[in-house]
């Protein structure tokens, strides 16, 4: 086992600066350039990447990624990175990035992305981060992060066999991802665009259902709707500890991002927790961070233990309608015409960063039934969706934490890969 730091086996470079790409630069269609944003657990999102045109993407070739390369947020989640494959090489590491290309004839790259990515080298960069309000890192800061390598040929085998845990967990998320864009698609027919089924079976704005206008919402409603404030469907930081428990499970803000969960932080002395570790959640309760709300730090938890706590950072959402509903009032507040509105609240607040107050969220204006059992067969089929979801995310926690307890295992030989 040989001792070293990253900048020993790898070439980290800073992505061009703000100077060098403007917002006039992106394009519809192009090369995509990766920012803070399209960094995951190892992945690399393409569903909302910015992308820059031929002319731009020559001018910054030296920039581009090859197959391979690591790819780091300089600010805010800093301890995650994207593992750029054969699908995604091309990219330009954006603005806000550093790319870290590792010499393989120093050591595996797959191999490095899954030691980088163990909670000992996360927390490391978390701990280095500068900044007293946004974690930020540099070229010096991850030149610095020591590493336990093998040799090469474990380091091969050991890198293949954690890929085949990785491959898994890219396949529930891929699931995962189509469950929320079903359900979505379903909550959109209804409240949207009002073609749920009639009482024939048929779309109903669209088979010519009573369409009635409505002076609050500013647009026609199924005749027998009508507009009720989210404050009246759901309560708002109304939940309370008597006293917190001696050991928590705490999510902050960055934890919960578009309903997808990273692992809770377990916290078993109170002298670790966090001064925003406030906020006891229950099943079905919907999470939603009033901090810059255009950034997606919301979802919906399932089923949570008795002792999670969140940060004073969300606002946390219950149905006062029944749990049964909690699906169908996730899918109305994080909707996009919903985001941009409380974004364009948060723009014109006056706090340090764009922010909202809860009373925002409980001042919008939803159009339901006049009985809420008359969409008691969607929530219950939303719910059903939801429930598979949180399923799929559940075990995709099981197989990270296998594939972390996996990788210092194989490393000193007490497993062997054959």
């Amino acid at each position: 086992m040989s001792k070293v730091k990253l900048g020993d086996i790898a070439d980290i470079v800073t992505g061009p600066f703000g100077s060098m790409l403007h917002k006039k630069d992106y394009v519809s269609i192009g090369t995509p350039v990766i920012m803070p944003q399209d960094i995951g657990d190892r992945t690399l999102s393409l569903d909302e990447i910015a992308h820059i045109g031929p002319e731009d993407a020559a001018r910054l070739a030296r920039y581009a990624t090859v197959e391979n390369d690591i790819v780091y947020a300089r600010r805010g989640d800093v301890e995650k990175h994207a593992f750029i494959d054969a699908n995604t090489a091309g990219a330009l590491c954006g603005t806000g990035c550093l790319r870290v290309r590792v010499d393989a004839r120093k050591a595996d790259p797959l191999f490095v992305s899954f030691y980088l990515n163990r909670p000992e080298s996360r927390t490391w960069i978390r701990q280095h981060a500068v900044g007293s309000n946004m974690p930020n890192i540099n070229t010096d800061i991850l030149s610095d992060l020591p590493l336990d390598l093998p040799d090469k040929g474990l380091q091969r085998r050991t890198g293949l066999l954690l890929k085949t845990i990785d491959d898994k967990i890219e396949n529930n998320r891929k699931l995962m991802a189509e469950l929320e864009t079903t359900a979505r698609l379903v909550y959109d027919e209804w409240f949207v665009r009002f073609d749920f089924p009639d009482v024939d079976g048929r779309p109903y704005r669209s088979s010519g259902g009573a369409m009635a206008w409505n002076d609050k919402l500013k647009h026609e409603i199924p005749a027998g709707w009508k507009a009720r404030t989210f404050g009246s469907l759901v309560s708002c930081n109304e939940r309370q500890f008597a006293e917190l428990p001696e050991s928590i499970l705490y999510l902050d803000t960055s934890g919960l991002t578009n309903n997808n969960l990273a692992d809770y932080q377990v916290l078993n002395r109170r002298e670790e927790f966090p001064s925003r570790a406030k906020r006891p959640v229950k099943d079905n309760d919907i999470l939603f961070s009033t901090v810059r709300p255009d950034q997606c730090h919301f979802g919906m938890l399932k089923h949570v233990a008795p002792n999670v706590v969140v940060s004073t950072g969300f606002a946390v959402i219950t149905s006062r309608v029944g749990a049964r509903f909690s699906s169908v009032l996730y899918l109305f507040l994080t909707q996009k015409a919903v985001l941009k509105y409380l974004q364009a609240i948060a723009i014109s607040s006056t706090s340090s960063y764009p922010s909202i107050d809860p009373s925002d969220i409980l001042n919008l204006e939803v159009a339901v039934p006049q009985n809420m059992d008359e969409i008691g067969a969607l929530a219950d089929y939303l719910d059903l969706l939801y429930e598979y979801r949180w399923t799929l995310q559940s075990q995709n926690h099981e197989l990270q934490y296998l594939r972390n307890f996996l990788l210092p295992m194989l490393m000193n030989g007490q497993v062997r890969v054959e």
